[in-house]
């Protein structure tokens, strides 16, 4: 086998695609979820957002 040839220039990135559902192959039959955890910094606004609850919970 020869040596591999220059791959040229990348062309213009097309639409997105979309493929239907039926034409996956090799696809699980269920997503079970998996046991994970976050830190607080992880999840955008926790820490505002628990404080507003609590200011709401406050005042009922």
């Amino acid at each position: 086998m020869g040596p591999k040839g220059d791959k040229g220039d990348t062309g213009d990135q097309g639409p997105a695609g979309t493929t239907a559902w039926e034409g996956i192959e090799d696809k699980p039959t269920a997503f079970p979820p998996a046991a994970h955890t976050h830190s607080q910094s992880e999840v955008t606004g926790l820490v505002a957002d628990l404080g507003g609850k609590a200011e709401a919970l406050a005042h009922a």
